[in-house]
């Protein structure tokens, strides 16, 4: 009896250990949690719908981006932006790592007006943090290039592929266990990654891929709102006494 009640209470425990989100609402916290650490409104929308992507393929990027976001709170984030050259991108500050968000957003605006930006070596960029969260902008790229695009992360023989259909291949357990890393994108490197796939449908439509709802771990949601939370404009004295109506709606 007492296995039984020591069974049913380890369950009830790693039931409230976790929160169900929709895409959506995920979405919107991580958004609003990326703004208050620091990022413009825009990029803070793309790191919401990079989260959403991801956990709609079956990957658990919250405790990253949470991680993640409270690592640039102490630091001056505009030195994490990409400073590009022809071959190879590196960021403002020789002192920081690229961030993965501002990359991926720019990637998908260069790729568009410079689609020989990969060929040959491809694109190589100094440190990078959480390489994985760059695959939905590479996402986006591949379906500007009508070509799948090879990512390897250098010092860890790790290398994944976002095919046409928008499924990724390769390792990527490996991938999502690096934090930062200096990284290659090319058109070219399907030799690494023969014999290795997610099990991702490449004929279901890429919208298609998230159904239900996600659970979060309520430790990574209890991080990501408190950054949320420093979005919101304290109280103050004339802020309550003005609340509520200034009349009474009874007839």
């Amino acid at each position: 009896m007492s296995d039984s009640i020591d069974t049913a209470s380890s369950a009830a425990v790693g039931l409230a250990a976790t929160v169900q989100f929709s895409r959506s609402e995920l979405e919107a916290l991580c958004s609003k949690a990326a703004r208050g650490a620091g990022m413009s409104w825009g990029m803070a929308e793309e790191a919401g719908y990079a989260s959403g992507w991801l956990s709609g393929r079956g990957i658990d990027s919250t405790r990253t981006l949470a991680v993640y976001l409270h690592l640039i709170q102490e630091q001056d984030w505009r030195g994490s932006f990409p400073v590009v050259h022809e071959q190879h991108w590196q960021a403002c500050s020789s002192e920081q790592s690229l961030c993965p968000i501002v990359l991926g957003a720019t990637l998908s605006d260069y790729a568009r007006v410079q689609p020989m930006l990969f060929e040959d070596e491809g694109l190589s960029m100094s440190a990078l943090f959480f390489p994985h969260l760059l695959l939905p902008f590479l996402a986006w790229v591949v379906q500007d290039l009508h070509r799948p695009l090879y990512l390897r992360v250098d010092g860890h023989d790790v290398c994944v592929r976002v095919d046409i259909g928008l499924r990724v291949l390769g390792d990527l357990d490996a991938l999502l266990s690096i934090e930062e890393a200096s990284v290659r994108i090319s058109l070219t490197g399907g030799e690494l990654i023969d014999g290795q796939s997610l099990p991702f449908d490449e004929d279901v439509a890429a919208e298609q891929l998230f159904s239900g709802a996600v659970s979060v771990l309520m430790s990574d949601v209890d991080s990501l709102q408190q950054l949320a939370l420093l979005t919101t404009v304290p109280s103050s004295a004339a802020s309550r006494a003005n609340a509520g109506a200034s009349h009474s709606d009874n007839d």
